[in-house]
């Protein structure tokens, strides 16, 4: 499911960046942004994606 968001987000034209972000200066306009501590990165726009991991509750056709 990811791929397709990501695959539907470049057809119109998102710059899809990975690395550790390091530093984020949110306080002005395009926002700044430190990957790795070392490439920086000039942005309208943030999608902040932290990640999660679904906790199974162990009942009957849960994962289905």
């Amino acid at each position: 499911m990811m791929e397709d968001l990501k695959s539907q987000a470049e057809r119109f034209g998102t710059d899809t960046r990975w690395g550790m972000v390091t530093k984020v200066d949110l306080s002005n306009r395009p926002f700044k942004v430190e990957i790795d501590n070392t490439k920086n990165v000039i942005a309208k726009t943030i999608i902040i994606a932290t990640g999660a991991t679904a906790k199974w509750l162990g009942i009957d056709d849960e994962k289905d």
